[in-house]
């Protein structure tokens, strides 16, 4: 009976070591960034980064802490008497992150790739090195070649976490795909900040990203 009681033991040690879900995740990404601003027309850029992410005892519920660093512009740099900034920035933010079909993902194989599904929002912080063509005579509260270090930023983002192993493992390689936006708590994120009545929105850059990770 001992020996069966031991056997049996070690079975479910097994079985239960096989199906653990992934407690952490590491993960790099790469994408474009999208220029919603004062300085118009709106630029494309690119940006970089890296993640990390803990999987709550709530298998739809994560916290990840994000850092990614890139270029953000518009305007039109060929003509020196139209509005245009180029910001080299970096940025750092927690998000907690939803997946609502996570709980249902061991029910089918279908489920369990749609449940990379995400939803995430959080708060970080923006840095910014900025230089703009400076235009005299228009009506600018402020405009000048910007440096911040601590601006807020409000992230908001929807994305898909693909694994690529065996079906129904937790842990392993993924590939993911996100789209954020980055709503910025400042308006001197271009450089500009327009004396216009008209002017009630602060600055705002998107993301499309695509990122591979690891879960263990």
């Amino acid at each position: 009976m001992i020996k069966q009681g031991l056997l049996v033991a070690a079975l479910c040690s097994v079985i239960g070591s096989e199906t653990a879900h992934a407690q952490f995740t590491v993960g790099a990404q790469y994408g474009l960034t999208f220029s919603h601003t004062d300085a118009t027309p709106d630029g494309t850029n690119s940006h970089y980064g890296v993640y990390g992410e803990w999987q709550s005892d709530f298998r739809f519920l994560k916290l990840g802490i994000n850092w990614h660093t890139g270029t953000l512009s518009g305007g039109r740099k060929e003509s020196p008497n139209d509005l245009y900034y180029n910001n080299k920035y970096t940025q750092g933010d927690l998000q907690i992150k939803l997946y609502p079909l996570r709980t249902f993902s061991d029910s089918s194989r279908v489920l369990y790739y749609l449940s990379g599904i995400y939803a995430g929002a959080g708060i970080g912080v923006l840095s910014s090195n900025t230089t703009i063509h400076k235009i005299p005579g228009l009506p600018f509260r402020y405009q000048d070649n910007y440096t911040g270090f601590l601006n807020g930023v409000i992230p908001i983002s929807v994305g898909i976490d693909i694994p690529i192993r065996k079906a129904f493992q937790q842990k392993g390689l993924s590939i993911n795909f996100k789209y954020q936006i980055n709503y910025c708590m400042s308006d001197k994120i271009d450089g500009y900040v327009p004396d216009l009545a008209s002017n009630k929105s602060r600055d705002v850059y998107n993301m499309a990203t695509f990122g591979l990770s690891y879960s263990f």
